[in-house]
């Protein structure tokens, strides 16, 4: 073949082979430029690819303090869902203390189930004649116990007093605390709290 291809070049005249070198030339070119850009392809895949790896370990990086701060929390909360709360009564007693005000009126309400790890543990509180400031300090010093079991003000009503110079309030608050329980409720606990003051 290649003597026939060579016969076919004689027979040519000088301008259809400049003509066929030209072509030839060409070819060789483009597929010069066809492997250059390929792997030219191939390499900015691999860039790009090594660009996410690199903002993927980046972003590790910056949130590890993060997660391992929020994994802490986690299980700290854990740990403290399974500490029995303080009586409601003593936490009352005590925040009302610290903060100067009188010791509020208090009624214990019924337990309340929720599902079947769940005990929740209220007790209604009214306080009258109370400014503002030191009803924000109750609540903290009420909420400051989460850090060791779990607790929450479930319910707030606050009125301003009639005809009051001072600008104090009057203030119903329930105050909830929640117990981690395994088993059956005892006779005592109630699924529910209706005529008890709860809404």
């Amino acid at each position: 073949m290649g003597r026939s291809l060579k016969n076919i070049i004689a027979g040519l005249s000088p301008r259809e082979r400049r003509l066929v070198a030209v072509m030839g030339l060409l070819f060789v070119v483009f597929i010069i430029f066809l492997i250059v850009f390929v792997f030219n392809s191939k390499v900015s895949e691999l860039e790009e690819d090594s660009e996410r790896l690199t903002e993927a370990l980046r972003l590790v990086d910056e949130k590890a303090d993060a997660y391992l701060e929020a994994e802490a929390q986690k299980e700290a909360l854990i740990q403290n869902a399974t500490n029995k709360p303080t009586p409601l009564s003593t936490i009352v007693d005590k925040a009302a203390k610290k903060v100067e005000i009188d010791t509020p009126d208090t009624k214990e309400l019924p337990d309340l189930r929720h599902g079947t790890q769940w005990l929740e543990h209220a007790v209604e509180l009214s306080l009258r004649d109370v400014d503002i400031l030191k009803l924000t300090l109750f609540m903290e010093e009420i909420e400051e116990n989460r850090r060791r079991f779990p607790i929450a003000i479930s319910k707030l009503e606050i009125n301003k007093r009639k005809r009051a110079a001072n600008h104090t309030y009057q203030v119903r608050m329930t105050v909830s605390t929640y117990e981690q329980v395994v088993g059956e409720s005892s006779e005592k606990t109630k699924m529910g709290r209706k005529g008890a003051g709860r809404k």
